[in-house]
């Protein structure tokens, strides 16, 4: 339940910092898969 919190946070606030800088979005599913990793290993 927190994981899914902590990862929906990230995903928002990533989405802002890319529209922010104008980043590709065909980048955010490699992104995302990247974030979940990262959530998946500081939340273990």
């Amino acid at each position: 339940m927190l994981k899914n919190m902590v990862k929906k946070s990230f995903e928002a606030l990533l989405i802002q910092i890319m529209r922010y800088y104008g980043i590709s979005i065909l980048l955010t599913p490699l992104l995302k898969f990247f974030i979940d990793l990262l959530i998946d290993i500081l939340l273990s």
